[in-house]
């Protein structure tokens, strides 16, 4: 469930910035020596409508900056690649399936959840634990009216290639996948049932983690 919420950095660096505070009202950090500065951005990778703009000092900082690097440059990976990628790493073969793999406890969390919400366990059968884990948190997301669309990275993405900055990233779209599915699969389900037993906390820590956030 945590896996889209994660704070990751984007670090906007430049030869030229004006001197500032070290920190502001959002997770802005400001490094400098005396030809250079780095900002570090902390990010929320889903926000609302309401979130925005954003304050003042992180616009100031991304115009002053020579090159913005992000987490994974997304604006580099087709749609097509992106699903390919998914279905690679994160679906069974065809001789195995999730209600197969999970243990019966798991199982019928997971079904009581799906059930809860009008779907079923067939359109996610296919998928590996960590990959149904990551689906339901961004259900989550989008049912308590945020949008990872709305994201401060995918924001921030946008405004860099509009002002023609040169953009970075820390690793690729198929590495932070790769990543994500390089747990065993029992650590996988282990994972998945501590999210589905914790969902209905699930909006209080979102909310809690977006003020949090706005206050640096």
């Amino acid at each position: 469930m945590r896996l889209i919420l994660l704070f990751l950095t984007i670090s906007l660096s430049g030869c030229a910035a004006q001197a500032a505070p070290a920190r502001y009202d959002v997770p802005l950090w400001q490094i400098s020596d005396h030809d250079n500065t780095v900002y570090i951005l902390g990010s929320l990778h889903a926000l609302r409508p309401e979130d925005y703009p954003l304050p003042a000092v992180v616009y100031e900082a991304l115009r002053e900056s020579d090159r913005v690097v992000f987490e994974v440059d997304m604006s580099q990976v087709a749609a097509h690649e992106a699903r390919a990628v998914s279905e690679e790493l994160g679906f069974f073969g065809p001789d195995r399936s999730l209600a197969k793999t999970l243990s019966p406890g798991t199982l019928a969390l997971l079904e009581r959840y799906l059930a809860a919400r009008g779907e079923s366990i067939a359109i996610y059968n296919r998928s590996k634990p960590w990959l149904v884990g990551l689906q339901i948190g961004l259900n989550e997301v989008f049912r308590l009216g945020y949008d990872p669309r709305l994201g401060v990275d995918t924001h921030l993405m946008e405004e860099a290639l509009g002002l023609g900055k040169p953009i970075g990233q820390l690793e690729t779209f198929r590495e932070q996948m790769s990543l994500l599915a390089s747990d065993p699969l029992e650590v996988q389900e282990r994972s998945l049932r501590v999210s589905l037993e914790n969902i209905e906390g699930f909006g209080t820590e979102l909310r809690d983690m977006v003020q949090a956030w706005k206050q640096g």
